[in-house]
C-alpha cells in the first residue's frame, strides 16, 4: 500500500465549478469539477518518471463490491475481514467492474474509475474493514491522469449499479446483443436459448463397468497397474480402501463405484497412464494413434488412448470406449433435440471435460447448440 504525507499545498484556484491545486513535494495536481450529477476527480502525474497516489481513503458501515458476480460486505463482519484485511486486489484484474461502492446511514457513495488501470484496493482490518486505493503513474505510460467519478445516493445499491450501466452507455461501451451478433452470427443462437450445464470431470461411468467381472479381475496385472497411482491420484487412499472393501463383499455400492470411476477417471486423464509393457492387448485405434508418436499426441488423443487401452486389455470388464458417458452427454444432447429444443448454450466447468469426451463437443455443434466451459 502507498500512503502519502504531504505538508505543502501550492496554486489553490477556484474558477466556475472547479478547483485545483498542486502538492509539489509529490509532484501531483488534483482537479475537482462539480458536474450535474457527481463529483468529477483528477489527479494528474506532473513527473516524467514512476509515481504513485494514494486515495481515496474509505470506511463504511458496508461495502457492495464486483467481486465475482457482486459481494455485500459488511465492515464489522469477522468472516470479510479475516479474508480480505491485508490484502490487494487489482481492480482491472479482479473486480468484474471498476467500480465500489460504500454505504452508511441514509446514503450510497459510488467511485467509478476512468481509468482502471495500474490500481488496486487495499484492505485494512484494524477493529472494522475498510481500504484505500493505490495508482501507479509508470515512465512509459503516456497516460499522467487517474480519474474518478463519485456520486452519492440514496442508500440503495441498484442505484449504484443503474449510474454505472448509464455511464457504460455514455462511454458508447454499451453494446446490445444484436450488434455483438452482427460481429458474431452464433450469438444469434443464444436468443430464448436454455443454459444448460453438464457438469463433470469423470472419464468413465458406472454404467460402463461389468462390476461383477472387476471384482472378479482385483488381482489382475492390469488392476495392480491401476493401483500404482494411488499415490498421486486425489483420492488414492478412498479408492485402496475401496478395494479392500470388495474383496469381502459380494457386490459394489453405488457409493464404492463412485470413488473407483473418479479415481480411474483421474489416472486415464494423467499424462503417465500409457505403458506398452502393461497394455499389450491393441485395436486399430490404438495403433493410429501410437503411429503418431506417444509425446505427439493431444491431450484429447492421450485420454482416448488410455481409455481404449484398459479397454481393449479387460475386455470383460470395461465396455466399449465410444459408449462412455454417453448416458450423461451425448445421450442428453439427443434428448434435447427430440424434446424440441432447436437452440441451447451447454455449459462445461472446464475445457478439459471437452478433452475427456470430444463426441460431446461435436454432437453439440453439429445440432446447432452452442457449447463452452463455464466462466463467471
Amino acid at each position: 500500500m502507498v500512503e502519502i504525507y504531504i505538508s505543502t499545498v501550492e496554486d489553490y484556484r477556484e474558477e466556475d465549478n472547479i478547483i485545483s491545486w498542486r502538492y509539489p513535494r509529490k509532484q501531483l495536481r488534483v482537479r475537482l469539477i462539480t458536474e450535474k450529477d457527481y463529483l468529477n476527480v483528477e489527479i494528474t502525474s506532473e513527473t516524467e518518471g514512476d509515481n504513485t497516489v494514494c486515495w481515496p481513503y474509505i470506511g463504511a458501515e458496508q461495502y457492495y463490491l464486483p467481486l465475482g458476480e457482486g459481494k455485500r460486505i459488511p465492515a464489522g463482519e469477522p468472516v470479510w475481514i479475516q479474508h480480505l484485511a491485508g490484502q490487494q486486489l487489482g481492480v482491472l484484474e479482479q473486480l468484474s467492474m471498476p467500480f465500489w461502492i460504500s454505504s452508511d446511514g441514509e446514503h450510497c457513495v459510488l467511485f467509478i474509475m476512468e481509468d482502471p488501470y495500474r490500481t488496486q484496493l487495499n484492505f485494512l482490518g484494524e477493529g472494522e474493514l475498510s481500504f484505500s486505493v493505490s495508482h501507479e503513474y509508470p515512465e512509459i505510460s503516456g497516460n499522467k491522469t487517474c480519474g474518478y467519478r463519485v456520486y452519492v445516493t440514496e442508500n440503495d445499491p441498484v442505484m449504484g449499479a443503474k449510474i454505472y450501466r448509464d455511464y457504460v452507455a455514455e462511454k458508447n461501451r454499451l453494446i446490445t446483443l444484436k450488434e455483438k451478433a452482427e460481429q458474431n452470427p452464433n450469438v444469434e443462437k443464444l436468443y430464448g436459448a436454455p443454459f444448460i450445464y453438464l457438469w463433470g470431470d469423470f472419464v468413465i461411468s458406472a454404467d460402463d463397468v461389468n462390476w461383477k467381472e472387476f471384482r472378479l479381475s482385483l488381482d489382475s496385472p492390469v488392476m495392480s497397474y491401476l493401483c500404482s497411482f494411488t499415490g498421486t491420484i486425489e483420492n488414492g487412499k478412498e479408492f485402496e480402501a475401496v478395494l479392500a472393501e470388495l474383496n469381502q463383499q459380494d457386490y459394489v455400492a453405488a457409493y464404492q463405484k463412485n470413488v473407483i470411476c473418479s479415481y480411474i477417471s483421474q489416472a486415464l486423464a494423467g499424462d503417465g497412464f500409457w505403458n506398452g509393457e502393461i497394455f499389450t492387448e491393441s485395436n486399430p485405434k490404438m495403433e493410429e494413434l501410437l503411429g503418431e508418436g506417444y509425446e505427439n499426441l493431444t491431450a484429447s488423443q492421450k485420454i482416448l488412448l488410455h481409455k481404449n487401452a484398459l479397454s481393449v486389455n479387460m475386455p470383460m470388464v470395461f465396455h466399449d470406449t465410444d459408449t462412455w458417458m454417453n448416458a450423461d452427454t451425448v445421450d442428453v444432447i439427443h434428448d434435447m433435440k427430440q424434446k424440441g429444443i432447436d437452440r441451447s448454450w451447454i455449459g462445461l466447468n472446464s475445457w478439459e471435460q471437452g478433452y475427456q469426451k470430444p463426441e460431446l463437443v461435436s454432437e453439440a455443434a453439429e445440432t446447432g447448440y452452442l457449447i463452452a466451459s463455464y466462466d463467471s
